[in-house]
């Protein structure tokens, strides 16, 4: 059954050891003196007594263990949040994974991608901002507290003209969006005549008309190259207004703590004006990168969503091998296809316990389809596919295509898949399928990597079926790359195996159908008919 999974913070904090969530908090907490320990030193200085020599080297001593304990703590919390991220990587990528083997219906390509590609974005665009949000919001916690605490009425001043500057970047934010939106909208008008004459050049040389073309290029070329002065124009603007406002932000405070000394006001001195001049202006920033941290981690919501597979009791496998019991296959006014095309419509069919039977017709018609839907691989969007009165299961089936899966490893490791069982089982099913004499003297310690004949891999993978009692052999055109010696050789052992066998096929062995009774049906993409 497939559920949805939101990856949140619930999930993040789940995901991470308690005392590694612990330690990555008191580190961010150290770690964030970075921004104001250059000027609460500087602002120091200016009060120390020089001809006190102790004084000056219980200073210099207090400074080096300031910046020690701060960037070792920057250097650890680096350290401890990729610990962090390699906990939620491989939670995710597991779950991910778990998910992708279930899902019969995505590819390689698109598991791969799952994997590498988006589970990157969720790295770089969710988990690395999570952490990097916390330390900057704890940065402009203690960045405001250092301000403030340094003296209150000219830190708030500070504060408030830091936030004063962002003004003018908030006010150009609609013309600059305007300007982009202008842009980009001829220069999309501008690549689509490119693309519409350099598509017709042949016929624009042929019928000598290329000058009226390239004054529409010329027109539209201005246009695009003109929208795009306009918008580094707009661009250039902002920026000097932004500039215009940090130096105001920057003067001002200090033009008033100048007057608040010569005045003696508010306590005001020149340590107070140094330091807060270096470190009222974090709190601003702190901010800035609190917004884009916030920004990236709102702007994955639809990749953090993920689907995972949760195992019912009746996919459990049974890890035996004995005569199959159940094998009645109906298909009842079935519609199928895929997408938005419909393949099948209202096809019936019935398939008696043992019976052998061909699959024939046109290329295209739908023959492989039917096979789908027998091995639950395709859902029908109307009608019934039964095996014994029930729907029928993707585990009831074995499918063998012209391209057998196997991965590089013993013949027992690609027979059980890592599951257990009995070695006598093993080399029961390696003889039903003729491969217990053609692997040496220990055929289950056979490695398989590029060795095998195509023939061989094709019993292989029924082996492996026959293994799990699967009572359904369902092949795909599976003699088509197989010289007819081989493709002999394989037909004659499925026909003699005491299961059900559904086959597509274009070239039949008339003498093997004749002698094991085999049934032929031809599909026309409308009705099967018995030949």
């Amino acid at each position: 059954m497939k559920k949805e999974k939101t990856i949140d913070l619930k999930w993040v904090l789940k995901s991470i050891p308690s005392l590694l969530l612990t330690a990555i908090l008191l580190l961010s907490v150290f770690s964030s003196f970075e921004g104001v320990i250059n000027g609460y030193v500087l602002g120091k200085i200016t009060s120390i007594d020089f001809n006190n020599l102790n004084e000056v080297l219980i200073f210099g001593l207090g400074i080096f263990l300031a910046y020690l304990v701060t960037y070792t703590s920057a250097y650890l919390f680096l350290v401890c949040k990729q610990l962090a991220i390699k906990h939620l990587n491989t939670k995710l990528k597991s779950e991910l994974f778990k998910y992708q083997l279930k899902d019969i219906s995505t590819d390689t390509t698109e598991s791969l991608n799952l994997l590498t590609n988006i589970s990157s974005q969720i790295e770089q665009r969710y988990f690395e901002p999570i952490f990097y949000l916390v330390q900057c919001f704890i940065t402009i916690i203690s960045t405001a507290i250092v301000v403030l605490g340094t003296n209150l009425y000219l830190g708030s001043i500070y504060i408030l003209m830091s936030f004063i500057s962002m003004v003018p970047s908030y006010l150009s934010r609609n013309k600059l969006s305007g300007s982009t939106k202008d842009w980009s909208n001829k220069n999309n008008k501008l690549i689509s005549i490119i693309k519409e004459i350099t598509s017709g050049k042949l016929e624009i040389n042929k019928y000598s008309v290329m000058p009226a073309f390239l004054n529409i290029f010329d027109k539209k070329l201005r246009s695009e190259e003109g929208a795009y002065y306009q918008l580094n124009h707009a661009r250039f603007t902002a920026q000097y207004y932004t500039w215009i406002g940090a130096v105001l932000s920057s003067v001002f405070p200090i033009i008033i703590g100048l007057i608040c000394i010569a005045k003696g006001w508010l306590g005001v001195k020149i340590g107070t004006v140094v330091t807060l001049s270096l470190t009222a202006d974090h709190v601003l920033g702190g901010i800035r990168e609190l917004t884009n941290y916030y920004t990236q981690i709102t702007g994955t919501k639809k990749i953090r969503k993920i689907e995972y597979y949760e195992l019912s009791s009746e996919e459990k496998e049974v890890q035996s091998i004995s005569t199959p019991e159940k094998s009645f296959i109906e298909l009842k006014d079935v519609v199928a296809g895929y997408g938005d095309k419909t393949v099948i419509s209202n096809l019936n069919l019935n398939i008696a316990k043992l019976d052998k039977v061909i699959i024939t017709g046109p290329s295209g018609v739908g023959k492989s389809t039917i096979l789908s839907l027998i091995s639950g691989q395709l859902k029908a969007r109307k009608g019934q596919v039964l095996l014994e009165g029930s729907p029928i299961k993707l585990s009831d089936s074995i499918l063998i295509s012209q391209k057998p899966w196997y991965f590089v490893g013993t013949v027992k490791d690609n027979l059980t898949l890592y599951q257990n069982y009995d070695i006598e089982t093993l080399n029961k099913v390696l003889e039903l399928v003729h491969l217990d004499k053609e692997l040496g003297e220990d055929p289950l310690s056979f490695v398989i990597n590029d060795n095998l004949s195509g023939g061989q891999l094709q019993r292989l993978t029924i082996a492996r079926g026959l293994l799990r009692q699967r009572s359904i052999l369902l092949l795909d055109e599976i003699t088509s790359s197989l010289d007819k010696t081989n493709a002999r050789k394989i037909r004659q052992l499925i026909y003699n195996l005491p299961i059900t066998v559904i086959e597509v096929a274009h070239n039949l062995d008339e003498d093997l159908i004749e002698k094991g009774n085999i049934k032929v049906l031809e599909f026309d993409g409308q009705r099967l008919h018995a030949r």
